[in-house]
């Protein structure tokens, strides 16, 4: 009986294993364009903080920020919020993802000043 769970469970972990951490599926958001996308978000919430101080207002205009800015990127939020929940379990992409942004936004601000 164990015999036949090894030959039954032991595919399962070699496809596990070989499977290549920094391929990220087709179906969704590749790593530049996410962090493209995480930028122009990380930008409309500072906006919408400096600019609105009522909470209801704020979420609203949030709202319509991450919408316009999903929609300029060619995606919907369906396929963002997939992205997300992907790259949060792929910690190290995520890590990738997420140094690409702080570095534009870092070219952002020098180029500011």
């Amino acid at each position: 009986m164990t015999r036949l769970l090894c030959f039954f469970f032991m595919p399962i972990f070699v496809l596990m294993a070989c499977n290549d951490e920094n391929k990220v599926p087709e179906n969704l958001i590749q790593p530049a364009k996410m962090a493209e996308i995480l930028e122009n978000l990380h930008l409309a919430e500072a906006y919408v903080n400096s600019n609105f101080q009522y909470s209801d207002t704020s979420k609203f205009v949030y709202k319509r920020l991450e919408d316009s800015i999903l929609k300029a990127q060619g995606t919907q939020l369906a396929v963002f919020d997939s992205s997300m929940r992907f790259y949060q379990i792929n910690v190290k992409l995520l890590d990738k993802v997420y140094a690409l942004t702080v570095d534009s936004l870092s070219l952002k601000e020098a180029l500011s000043k």
